[in-house]
């Protein structure tokens, strides 16, 4: 295979992995950005079927493509998904990311680049390319299997206590912060009556 095909073919592994890598578990966990869409989550099998298509066609070189599910979720459907397939009912939290950010400076990048903004991703080009692509597994289906794959060994279900801390300090904080406003109002109004 031409090098130059290849490189250009991982360079675009690389991307939609990194694209479709961006959900989250149940609970408290702060969903970027409310509830607007999410880059779309695809498993690796759905990747590899636009992947292995694009591989061998020299038409291929120089351009970039999508390779994603057409399935289109919000981070609340994401969210709520992921705490169905664990049995628990998701916690959902609205913190504006400019609070997350002035919380926790290192977030901007990604809170207000990435996550800022709904997207959905037009998987067209893919398809002209590669005519048979199609991501078969659902959203749903794919959660199910990566859990099971971590149920499978306990030393693959790692806790991090220290971002678990981070943001139930966060979730603490910006609650403390929106009672504390809603009553500075609620004084308010009463003290002038409107």
């Amino acid at each position: 295979m031409n090098k130059k095909l290849c490189y250009i073919l991982l360079i675009c592994a690389v991307v939609a992995c990194s694209k479709s890598s961006d959900g989250g578990g149940g609970g408290n966990n702060p969903p970027g950005g409310g509830g607007g869409n999410n880059p779309p989550p695809v498993t690796n099998t759905d990747f590899a079927k636009g992947f292995t298509g694009l591989m061998g066609q020299e038409q291929a070189i120089g351009h970039a493509f999508h390779i994603t599910t057409d399935e289109v979720l919000t981070w609340d459907q994401l969210y709520r998904t992921v705490a169905s397939a664990v049995g628990v009912e998701a916690r959902i939290v609205h913190i504006p990311s400019d609070f997350m950010v002035a919380c926790l400076p290192d977030m901007e990048g990604t809170l207000t680049g990435d996550k800022s903004v709904s997207v959905v991703f037009d998987n067209s080009k893919i398809k002209r390319f590669v005519p048979d692509y199609l991501a078969t597994t659902r959203f749903a289906q794919g959660i199910r299997q990566s859990l099971a794959w971590f149920d499978a060994d306990p030393r693959r279900k790692l806790i991090d206590s220290k971002e678990n801390a981070v943001w139930d300090k966060l979730i603490d904080s910006y609650e403390t912060g929106l009672k504390l406003a809603v009553g500075r109002f609620r004084a308010h109004r009463l003290a002038t009556g409107s």
